[in-house]
């Protein structure tokens, strides 16, 4: 298999997670969707754990106080919410205050999307002008490491 650049391994990584949202807002009312939330949020937090690992220091790297300090704080910003969404949803999930469950997966739902979004049509084209390919192959084959470590692909 080919090695994927970083941003092209994440983009399709955001297909997979926007298809289990697809599958537990399917199933939100049912009783296995649990174990889809938890599936979930454990692939998420891999996705999460990449970006922050490897591309988070290149992001800054190239784009920090030079260029575009601003994208990088609210890059940052951003994930932190989502940590703190998903920590939100795995309480629920573990106290079944399904109210709270269901309005958390709401947000995180509509989080992620506009996240997602931001990545592929901001971050991923500004990093693409200002990052060698060559770099980028190189940390989307250790990000695909990590992956395959978790066999998430």
């Amino acid at each position: 298999m080919m090695t994927m650049d970083i941003d092209h391994l994440l983009a399709e990584d955001h297909g997979r997670l926007r298809a289990d949202l697809v599958r537990i807002r399917q199933n939100l009312s049912r009783p296995g969707v649990r174990d889809l939330i938890r599936a979930f949020i454990s692939d998420y937090e891999m996705h999460e754990s990449i970006e922050e690992e490897f591309l988070l220091p290149v992001v800054r790297e190239y784009l920090g106080s030079r260029r575009n300090p601003g994208l990088v704080q609210s890059y940052e910003e951003e994930h932190e919410r989502i940590w703190g969404l998903l920590e939100q949803m795995m309480d629920a999930l573990n106290f079944t205050r399904y109210r709270e469950l269901q309005k958390t997966f709401f947000d995180i739902a509509a989080s992620s999307e506009a996240h997602f979004a931001y990545e592929e049509r901001v971050l991923f084209r500004v990093i693409r002008e200002v990052i060698e390919p060559e770099v980028l192959a190189k940390i989307g084959e250790r990000a695909e490491a990590r992956m395959a470590r978790f066999a998430l692909h």
